[in-house]
């Protein structure tokens, strides 16, 4: 137990962390977590770049989701081509699949009560969760939205592991000019006459390190999935099987009481490890479907 507890410290009745080379963490009640990232509403993330755009927001409707996607991702990188949003009705609203059919976006549902085919969102929010954190360090809980720039800035001017760059030279095709730099009076804040010269050398460069952003990447995935297959027990899911799918919230279910329900028929799969089910009478199941949450039934003939 005191081992345990070593790393915690009571500071003026909080409960703080010491963290690895970082600041005292402050230690959230499950309460005051949910509602952290509930206030952290609109995430993007730009799936090759791992670009994060994020905007604090009051409330979470269709308009306001739109109103970012308007003015975050469409009117400053253009009409992506899809998206791939979470389960929420403010997604799933006309008003905003009706916006998203106009300017030539293809929305991609994950897979229900998987968020793991969200993983990029997932894993941004997590950053921004830890990075406000470190930074409200005896500070008001409403300055928060102040620091948020702060650390979606800090994310993407760093490395990414995954790329090998950071996510500003991806996109714009060089670094970020720093405070300290352009002080300074460094070689890229002065102007000269070979500027055009320079501009079509570095937009062939800019083509190099984008190719080789992808090759890095393909070798980042294929090590992660066969670390992943050593641990994981592939299903054997195939069109035509029935299926179980794994009630809402089995923890809450009694012991006597089913935690599967079912079965249904696969009748589709729109990506490794996510399928299209439907049910015995033949009607469609709306979104997709994550293996985790299936389990194989059979039928036995006597």
């Amino acid at each position: 137990m005191e081992a345990r507890t070593r790393p915690y410290v009571m500071i003026e009745g909080e409960l703080y962390k010491h963290g690895v080379c970082s600041p005292l963490l402050k230690c959230l009640s499950r309460t005051e977590g949910i509602e952290l990232m509930k206030e952290i509403h609109a995430v993007a993330v730009e799936y090759f770049s791992k670009w994060i755009e994020a905007k604090p927001l009051a409330t979470i409707t269709s308009v306001t989701v739109q109103k970012f996607f308007w003015q975050n991702i469409v009117c400053r990188f253009g009409v992506p081509k899809a998206i791939t949003v979470d389960n929420g009705t403010q997604f799933n609203a006309e008003t905003f699949k009706e916006f998203c059919e106009q300017i030539g976006t293809k929305i991609h549902f994950a897979s229900i009560r998987h968020p793991e085919s969200n993983g990029l969102v997932e894993r941004a929010n997590g950053i921004i969760m830890t990075g406000i954190m470190k930074l409200i360090f005896n500070q008001p809980r409403g300055k928060w939205p102040d620091e948020l720039i702060k650390v979606v800035w800090s994310h993407n001017t760093t490395i990414s592991r995954s790329t090998g760059f950071t996510p500003f030279k991806l996109l714009f095709g060089d670094e970020a000019i720093t405070p300290e730099e352009a002080k300074a009076g460094s070689i890229r804040t002065v102007a000269s006459a070979e500027d055009e010269a320079d501009y079509s050398v570095a937009k062939d460069a800019i083509e190099g390190i984008r190719l080789q952003a992808v090759e890095n990447i393909n070798k980042y995935q294929a090590e992660t999935i066969k670390w992943r297959n050593k641990k994981v027990r592939l299903k054997n899911i195939k069109l035509g099987h029935l299926e179980l799918r794994r009630v809402a919230n089995p923890d809450t279910v009694g012991k006597l009481q089913l935690k599967w329900e079912g079965p249904f028929l696969v009748v589709s799969s729109s990506r490794p490890g996510s399928y299209r089910l439907k049910y015995m009478d033949g009607n469609d199941i709306p979104r997709s479907w994550n293996a985790d949450e299936l389990r194989r039934y059979y039928v036995y003939l006597m």
